[in-house]
């Protein structure tokens, strides 16, 4: 199996992406082709060279990384919210110094690199998108038939039963590119959504992250630092909750062990893209109640082997 990550790589991205390379590490038969940047948590520019320094970083230099659009469908420009560099830091990865690399980000655009991915990799490629969907959109527009071709798309975001996190309907990344969000809803693609729904429930505390230090690898103090300055913003926002939400790197677990979903709908939905429910993403009455078997909404999970998987990794990664 082939995987393609587009991310707009802040803290969750980056533990994200240290996950899968030690997972795709563990897996000859599987290899990360690339990563496309986006914006979001950060400016697109900045998400390219977080991912460029993680992946150096983690013994993963061959992976190439790719320029993808700056800023949202329909819009101008893009600058990040205080509220995402408060979670975030300014550089993306929680103040943490991690030396940049030589290598540069590649000539070719994230949505061409993508769609060129799908004609050749075919149902053998898995893309997993964790920030806004502008670049998989623009690949989808592209080249249309990439949406029967590529074998799953895993989204993080959406909010189906549960609030969003930026208002009671709308999730980020959904919220930065509504437009864009829709296309791939509606492309008739294989798609995995692994969304605040199930999300919400998988949490990294500070005791969990400290043990990470432990290691005294610059893997590790990085990881550990980056998650200390995550959690700490978490304790301002959510201070019942004892740690954060690991979003991103439960949708990358999820997209190599998908035998780990409990439970899942199969329903297909849109977002809404008018009126004061902008950005909500809810079922698609147009179908009735029919079932969609090519959206599966993840609900739930097996936790403990979530969290067995997720930790042997990183525990890997840092050594």
């Amino acid at each position: 199996m082939k995987y393609l990550c587009d991310l707009d790589t802040g803290i969750d991205d980056a533990l994200a992406l240290v996950t899968l390379v030690q997972l795709l590490k563990n897996d000859p038969s599987s290899s990360l082709i690339g990563v496309t940047a986006s914006y979001g948590n950060v400016q697109m520019e900045q998400s390219a060279r977080n991912s460029l320094a993680v992946l150096s970083l983690f013994g993963a230099d061959d992976v190439p990384v790719y320029l993808g659009v700056k800023h949202a469908s329909g819009m101008r420009s893009f600058e990040v919210a205080p509220g995402v560099e408060l979670i975030h830091g300014r550089n993306g990865l929680g103040e943490q110094n991690i030396p940049d690399t030589t290598r540069k980000p590649e000539q070719m655009p994230a949505a061409t690199f993508m769609a060129r991915a799908a004609e050749k990799y075919g149902s053998d490629l898995t893309i997993i998108a964790t920030g806004a969907l502008t670049n998989l959109a623009d690949a989808l527009q592209l080249r249309p038939s990439m949406a029967h071709e590529v074998g799953r798309i895993v989204i993080m975001g959406t909010a189906v039963t549960v609030p969003g996190s930026i208002n009671a309907w709308t999730e980020a990344n959904v919220g930065e590119d509504p437009e864009s969000a829709q296309r791939v809803l509606s492309s008739g693609a294989h798609l995995m959504i692994v969304g605040r729904d199930v999300t919400t429930t998988t949490v990294l505390t500070k005791k969990q992250s400290d043990a990470w230090a432990q290691a005294e690898t610059a893997r590790g103090k990085f990881l550990a630092g980056m998650l200390a300055f995550y959690i700490h913003a978490y304790n301002i926002n959510y201070p019942g909750l004892g740690g954060c939400f690991i979003s991103d790197p439960t949708a990358t677990v999820l997209a190599v062990h998908p035998e780990l979903i409990t439970q899942s709908l199969y329903r297909h939905l849109k977002v809404e893209l008018d009126g004061p429910t902008r950005g909500r993403t809810i079922g698609d009455l147009a179908f009735g109640q029919k079932k969609d078997m090519q959206t599966q909404t993840v609900l739930q999970l097996n936790l403990d082997a979530f969290y067995h998987t997720f930790f042997d990794a990183v525990a890997q990664a840092i050594a």
